[in-house]
Order: C-alpha cells, then sequence, then structure tokens
C-alpha cells in the first residue's frame, strides 16, 4: 500500500512543477509533470512522447505488480480497455479493402440467429460508428454463468432479447455490443481467431513486439483503490470468454501503441480514402462531427485535429492520440491504477500541449478527497476543515452520478455524464428521485432537464400526491444545449417545495436527471437545493480522488474505509461530517 500524502506534500509537488516548466525540452516538462502527478498518487504506469523534432521518449513510474515490486518500463502491458475497438475497426476496415465484405452489408450475412429487424437492418458500417441501435452491453440479458466461454449464439439470443433502442442510423451511441458482433464477422469472414487475425494484419505489418489478446508476464497488474489509500488489484475479465472480445481485452505497450498509430497514419495499414472514411462522423444524431469509426476526433485550436482513442476498465486507464497534420507527433498515456480518476484526462493534455511546444498551465491538481483524508488522519479535524475551507464547493466537480448531481443549475451535458444521477443499475424496475427546494415556490411549471431517456419519466409526486405522467400536461422537448427534458404544466399555480420522481428504469437504456426546476408566473426557474434517491451508480465502486469532499462523498468514503477495515479512520471521517 502506497503511503499517504499530506496536503503539504501536494503543495511542495506543485511548486516542483511550477519550476520545471522552466527547463529545456518538452520532455523535461513532460516529466516533471508526470512526476508530480505520481508524488501524489494520482498516476501509475508509463508514458510515451513522439515528436518529430527530438524524437521520443518512455517514462515509466510506480509498480506494474505491488505484490512483487515489480516496476512498471517500457516493455510493461496494459489492457486497454476500449481503445482495441480501434484495432477492430482497422481489422474490418482492411477486409473492406482486400473485397472480402462490404460495409453496407447487413449483419444478418454473417448472423442469421439474429431477429429479422435487428440483422436484417443492421449494417456493418453502423456497427463501426456505433450508430447501429445495439444496446450499450448486452450483458444484462445474457443467460450466462460466467465460467464457460460465450458462442456466438449465446449472443445472438441476449442481443435478441435486448432488442434495438432505436432505427439503425438514426442516432450514435456507445456500443460495445456492436464491436463484440465485429468481432464475429471478422473470425467469420477470415476463418480464423481473433488473436490470428490481429497477429497478421496488425502486429507484424505494423511491427508490433508487445500486443495480445490477455495478460502475458510482462503485463501490469491493475489496481482500484475504493478508499483511495487501499490497493486492491482488479479482478479481469477473461478474453478466453469471449464477452467482450472485439470491443476490450487487448494488452499492449505504449511503445506498440505509438507505433500502431504510425502505421495508421503513414499508410501501412490502411489507404488514404478507408483511414479518411475511418475518421468521418456519420450523420446521425448524437456524433457532433467528432466520433468516426473506433476513433474520436476532436479539432485543435488554430486548425486541424488530434485523433484520439481512449479505455477503462477496473484498475487501468488509457489513452492515445496523433496529431492529423503531423502524425509524428504522438502520445499514449497507460495507468494501472485508477484513482488517477478524472486527473487523467487532464494529465494526458497536460502531456499533449507539452508535446505540441504549447505553453501549458498543466499542474497536478491536490486529489481533494485524497488530500482531505490524508490531512485528517495525520494532522485532524482542525487541519481537515481548514483544507476543506480552501475548496470552492459552488461548483465542486461532485460523485459520479450522485443525487446531489440533480441540484442545481443544469452541468451535465449530451448522453452518459458524471453530473447527472444515475439510478444503479439499468434495468431496476421503479426508482426515484426526491427533490426539495430551501422554501416553496409558486409554480406553474416543473421542469426536469435529463442528459439521456427522458422517456423512462412515469409520475411525478407533488404536495403529498403522486400523478401518472399521462394524466399531467406534459412536452418531451430539448433543453438549451440540446439535452432531452420534460415540461410539466400546472393546470393553476401550485406552491410547491418538494418533488417526486418516478421513472421506469425497465425500458431500453440508462436515464440520467441533470436539474429539477420550478418555474413561477414570470418564467423564473428555481432549481432544487437538496435530492435523495431510491439507489445510486454512485454508491457502487470506489471513492474518486478527484471528488470533493461534500457529505455524500464522505460518507460512501466511510462506507469504503469499513469495508477494507480500516474502522478507527471511518469513525473520523463520520465524526468530521456534520462540521462541514
Amino acid at each position: 500500500m502506497k503511503a499517504v500524502h499530506s496536503f503539504g506534500v501536494v503543495a511542495a509537488v506543485i511548486s516542483l512543477v511550477s519550476t520545471a516548466f522552466a527547463q529545456e525540452t518538452p520532455f523535461d516538462k513532460a516529466e516533471a509533470l508526470i512526476d508530480a502527478y505520481a508524488s501524489s498518487d494520482q498516476f501509475q504506469g508509463t508514458a510515451r512522447l513522439d515528436t518529430p523534432e527530438i524524437g521520443s521518449e518512455t517514462i515509466s513510474r510506480g509498480m506494474a505488480n505491488d505484490a512483487e515490486r515489480r516496476p512498471n518500463t517500457e516493455d510493461t502491458s496494459f489492457h486497454i480497455a476500449s481503445i482495441s475497438k480501434a484495432f477492430t475497426a482497422v481489422m474490418v476496415l482492411q477486409m473492406a479493402d482486400d473485397g472480402l465484405i462490404s460495409l453496407d452489408d447487413p449483419v444478418s450475412t454473417w448472423l442469421p440467429e439474429l431477429k429479422e429487424d435487428i440483422g436484417d437492418n443492421i449494417t456493418v458500417k453502423h456497427l463501426l460508428n456505433h450508430t447501429s441501435g445495439l444496446p450499450r452491453d448486452y450483458a444484462e440479458a445474457l443467460d450466462w454463468d460466467g465460467e464457460s466461454a460465450l458462442t456466438i449464439a449465446d449472443v445472438a439470443t441476449a442481443v435478441n432479447a435486448s432488442g434495438l433502442l432505436y432505427t439503425p442510423g438514426e442516432k450514435r451511441t456507445y456500443s460495445n455490443t456492436g464491436y463484440r458482433i465485429l468481432a464475429y464477422i471478422l473470425e467469420a469472414v477470415e476463418n480464423a481467431s481473433y488473436v490470428e487475425i490481429l497477429q497478421t494484419r496488425i502486429v507484424e505489418p505494423a511491427g508490433l513486439t508487445h500486443t495480445q489478446l490477455g495478460p502475458d508476464e510482462d503485463s501490469a497488474t491493475g489496481y482500484d483503490s475504493p478508499d483511495t489509500i487501499t490497493l486492491v488489484p482488479a479482478k479481469m475479465d477473461d478474453p478466453n470468454k469471449n464477452r467482450l472480445l472485439g470491443a476490450s481485452g487487448i494488452y499492449t505497450t505504449a511503445g506498440d501503441l505509438s507505433r500502431f498509430m504510425g502505421a495508421i497514419s503513414s499508410g501501412a495499414l490502411l489507404n488514404d480514402d478507408t483511414k479518411t472514411l475511418m475518421l468521418t462522423a456519420p450523420g446521425a444524431a448524437g456524433a457532433n462531427g467528432i466520433y468516426g469509426m473506433g476513433w474520436d476526433m476532436y479539432p485543435m485550436d488554430g486548425g486541424g485535429r488530434i485523433i484520439f482513442s481512449s479505455g477503462r476498465s477496473d484498475g487501468f486507464l488509457s489513452f492515445m492520440t496523433w496529431v492529423e497534420d503531423n502524425p509524428g507527433t504522438r502520445i499514449v498515456l497507460l495507468a494501472n491504477d485508477t484513482r488517477l480518476g478524472q486527473s487523467g484526462f487532464s494529465l494526458f493534455v497536460g502531456l499533449l500541449e507539452h508535446a505540441l511546444g504549447e505553453p501549458s498551465e498543466a499542474a497536478a491538481p491536490p486529489p481533494p478527497v485524497h488530500t482531505f483524508l490524508s490531512t485528517l488522519l495525520e494532522k485532524g479535524e482542525k487541519a481537515a476543515l481548514a483544507y476543506a475551507d480552501t475548496l470552492d464547493m459552488s461548483n465542486a466537480p461532485l460523485g459520479n452520478a450522485s443525487p446531489s448531481q440533480a441540484i442545481g443549475e443544469p452541468n451535465g451535458g449530451v448522453g452518459e455524464s458524471r453530473r447527472a444521477w444515475a439510478p444503479a443499475t439499468a434495468d431496476a424496475g421503479t426508482e426515484w428521485l426526491a427533490l426539495t427546494w430551501p422554501s416553496p415556490i409558486q409554480a406553474s411549471e416543473i421542469f426536469i432537464q435529463f442528459t439521456q431517456v427522458s422517456e423512462s419519466l412515469n409520475a411525478v409526486a407533488f404536495n403529498g400526491k403522486e400523478h401518472a405522467l399521462t394524466s399531467l400536461d406534459h412536452e418531451f422537448l430539448k433543453a438549451e444545449n440540446g439535452a432531452p427534458a420534460v415540461s410539466i404544466k400546472l393546470e393553476t399555480p401550485v406552491t410547491v417545495n418538494n418533488v417526486r420522481l418516478v421513472l421506469d428504469t425497465s425500458k431500453p437504456g440508462w436515464p440520467q436527471i441533470d436539474a429539477v426546476a420550478l418555474i413561477d408566473n414570470e418564467g423564473t426557474r428555481h432549481w432544487a437545493q437538496k435530492a435523495t434517491a431510491s439507489t445510486s451508480a454512485f454508491d457502487k465502486g470506489s471513492v474518486n480522488m478527484s471528488d470533493y469532499p461534500t457529505t455524500d462523498v464522505l460518507n460512501k468514503l466511510a462506507r469504503r474505509l469499513e469495508e477494507n477495515g480500516k474502522n478507527k479512520a471511518a469513525r473520523k471521517v463520520r465524526k468530521i461530517i456534520p462540521k462541514l
């Protein structure tokens, strides 16, 4: 277990970063930034930076395996989770180039077990660009013991049970299910295993040396930290059981990912027309011009794009990018300690800015909950409360999917979001979210802003009475930022200070509520200030080091400490909560 760092140590680290920015090369600056994150327990893994001007550098920190005291090195392979989709997409597009398939072929060509309305209407292209209408994951409809290897018939049965979320091509929603089916199509067309196809189509022509399905003796162990200080080895899915084959499961090194991107950009793996197609967003709602086939494309200030892919699984976090107009500039960041949390993308962006030689204000931010707990345990309540007073809690990045994410003004965007409440699972049946206002409002309208699946709203209760949504004058619409919303017009103004929303989560998709307002006769929106819920996805999993020490986050932290036998620390956390 790593040592707990105090706020004083973190502050010293940030001072170190400021000094390091005066050094000569982008690599010096990048290494100082990585050291700052590693010193505050926010990074363990390997980074690779390539620039055409000064070459490449690989920087490794922390342990590949803590029990063995085996350090991360440039030869350590990491689980790259959803970056595996980029490999699958390239292989499918290569088959299209070879004339073995057409991207317009219906999936039923290879998987006739699918229902006609699914298999006949989904094309290979729909699977590649996430516009198939298939659910994110078919596992919830899967009758599987978790031990035996899944067959494609098992997958087809589960997909048939899940059904389509929308007409193929109509929208873009991320789907592991689609890429699992693409892996099957690869194997059916080539009459070979996914591993064999990966070897012949990518590993050998791109000159990769440490890329395989599943771990080997050089692979890192992934670590979760449920309470920010305890390291727990992650239990990984066995890729040979085929649950997420094609969507996840590849292990590789930072150097191999850099070579993979170089082989794509140079034309060694795809011709120019096919590469352009891969990096073109579909004309579908939710694509927003930045999602292609296995890759995201983000515009850069001053023109051009960065081509980006990322992945996350228990214990692992991975990012990679190349600059489209300057493909010799590439960044890879692989971590085997998910305490990096929200800070992971910040570190990645800082490394990219340094590689581009751009001015950067990137620094290692103090991890709030981790720092709060460290200060409490090492220096006591007074010091912890003083640290909490330094934080701007008015716009705190609160715990992912907690009920408190549904209070205040909307900030969740469209689609899955940390900044919206979500129930614990996507198909638990009836769930509720209860909201209160500090004083009664004379309301003429109730406005509910979701980030997705507003159709799950089933009933609304206020002033002690529940109303079926169908009995209320309501309208499904879009909020100012394009997110789905529901407007409920009250026949006459009603004095309200609490609202209870009832959801039917058995409908397809995972509902998320971003904000709820009572609107008065003058059109002023009064946003809810407190929230509780039947369940929350926030209550699952680990405490994020980057969460702020709010009441709900600290209650969850206390529970996780107790689960890990740290009862004395848990008591200190529970004691300080009322004093914040």
